[in-house]
């Protein structure tokens, strides 16, 4: 029961963290690329680099 209580409290700071993102139109992803290289995305709604 413990991990499923962290679970959902994980789950719940994630979808947290999301909405100041949108509201900030901020983020720093590093998405893994198709050729195997790191990516880098610094605005919400873009592609990576």
């Amino acid at each position: 029961a413990a991990a499923h209580e962290m679970a959902a409290c994980a789950a719940k700071l994630a979808q947290e963290a999301r909405e100041i993102e949108k509201s900030n139109d901020t983020v720093l992803r590093t998405p893994h690329m198709k050729e195997g290289n790191l990516g880098c995305k610094t605005d919400l709604i873009s592609k990576p680099e």
